[in-house]
């Protein structure tokens, strides 16, 4: 430990806790100061996108798009797919819903991830 100093000091618990809450706050205070929020994700979707479309703008893999297709005892289906021809698509304004509420999806997630 060269160029450093240790000091030794004795606190009791409740000088200990008064003095992190102090610390914390400040933290906290200069992260808030300087928060920006997270700009809404703009995604350009054709009207009826196909399933790589649409697990790319969801961020999510061809098994859960599979299992969000799929209604449980929890929830009905939270993405109806349908064919057109022999393809695979869903419909643009189901994507954005789950897009445009955060909860829903991480709440989606966490279940999954249980």
């Amino acid at each position: 430990m060269i160029g450093q100093q240790v000091i030794v000091t004795s606190f009791t618990s409740e000088q200990f806790t008064d003095f992190m809450k102090m610390i914390v706050r400040s933290e906290v205070r200069s992260e808030l100061a300087s928060y920006v929020p997270a700009a809404p994700k703009v995604v350009a979707l054709p009207d009826f996108p196909s399933k790589r479309q649409t697990k790319e703008a969801l961020g999510v893999t061809n098994m859960t798009l599979t299992n969000w297709s799929k209604p449980t005892k929890e929830r009905p289906a939270l993405l109806i797919p349908f064919k057109i021809g022999s393809r695979i698509r869903y419909r643009r304004e189901d994507v954005l819903a789950l897009l445009n509420d955060p909860k829903r999806l991480s709440a989606i997630q966490n279940k999954v991830s249980e």
